[in-house]
């Protein structure tokens, strides 16, 4: 009876020590294994090494523009609608030839602004987006913007 109970853990620890025939398994196994460190591009984002490219790093990504624009369209008159330009100071982009259809909507995103007395508000399609003002009439603070 000792030899079985002494047996027992034996069996766990060599059926534990057994290779799996995981599908996943055997398709990575082409693949080299790759260190884990990673390469900081010159815009501060970082990459790590790939094992589809024999664990050469993957390329760093476009730089961001310098100037970032909200991300709210404008609908232009035939329908179709513009973004923010960066390259001309966040002003929309011009729309395709004006048709006399409609008059532009714009569609601001959703995030909202904190007031001093603790409400929010969000922004105003009317007024190119900028947070409408607080219930007292002031503007809202300084503090960061949150989405909803």
């Amino acid at each position: 009876m000792k030899l079985i109970l002494s047996l027992i853990p034996l069996m766990f620890i060599v059926s534990g020590c057994q290779p799996t025939t995981d599908n996943k398994q055997n398709q990575g196994a082409d693949l080299p294994a790759c260190t884990k460190d990673a390469k900081v591009c010159p815009d501060g984002q970082t990459v790590s090494r790939n094992p589809e490219l024999n664990c050469e790093f993957d390329a760093c990504p476009e730089p961001a523009s310098a100037v970032e624009c909200q991300g709210d369209m404008k609908q232009c008159p035939d329908g179709s609608f513009v973004i923010r330009d960066p390259k001309q100071d966040c002003a929309f982009k011009a729309c395709p030839e004006q048709s006399e259809q409609k008059p532009p909507e714009i569609y601001c995103t959703q995030d909202v602004a904190q007031c001093a007395d603790g409400s929010y508000v969000g922004r105003d399609p009317k007024n190119e987006c900028k947070f409408k003002p607080c219930p007292d009439g002031s503007n809202p603070g300084q503090s960061k913007t949150r989405i909803e």
